[in-house]
């Protein structure tokens, strides 16, 4: 837990190693690249989105963009639950700091219109589910002109697992967009 956000900021780094070794391979078809991911993947898909321009589409499944809330419910939690944390105030303040680099909701408009799918489930103990919605609601009006490249899937029974449902429509999604 408290290696989290250093592991989630330190694979969007590496997703563009990944890139650049699929390029130099000739492995992307001009230049239609997809991110999706699951749990801290989909937070990953979402923070990488405000780096890489070069992500064409995406899919967030069980996921957060937003960084600095979910790291502050988070330390809110371990708080309230008398976990030792292994920080000072001071390098809390500067993870917080570092952390609104890759934070979604307070840069929206780095998404661009590019196509975006969500699948939450609303019984999501893990990675709160009120944060993906509330983004996505705030989001709609970006994509005005183009409604149909983003969406938003709620599964009202499932947890923090990913449904077949969820699954086949991330399939359909980069069949569709990608």
């Amino acid at each position: 837990a408290p290696r989290f956000w250093e592991i989630v900021t330190n694979e969007i780094k590496e997703l563009e190693v990944l890139k650049n070794h699929f390029e130099q391979e000739n492995l992307i078809e001009k230049g239609r690249i997809g991110a999706a991911g699951t749990s801290m993947g989909g937070i990953v898909t979402l923070g990488a989105l405000t780096q890489y321009e070069w992500i064409t589409t995406a899919v967030s499944l069980m996921g957060s963009p937003a960084y600095v809330e979910f790291f502050d419910q988070q330390l809110a939690f371990m708080r309230e639950k008398k976990i030792e944390l292994p920080f000072t105030e001071g390098q809390i303040e500067q993870q917080r700091d570092k952390l609104k680099r890759f934070d979604l909701s307070l840069q929206p408009d780095k998404l661009k219109m590019r196509p975006l799918l969500f699948w939450h489930g609303k019984q999501d103990g893990t990675v709160p589910f009120a944060l993906a919605r509330r983004f996505y609601e705030s989001t709609i009006p970006l994509y005005e002109t183009r409604p149909d490249l983003l969406h938003f899937i709620e599964d009202e029974r499932a947890g923090h697992k990913v449904s077949r449902e969820g699954l086949l429509k991330t399939v359909e999604w980069f069949d569709a967009h990608l």
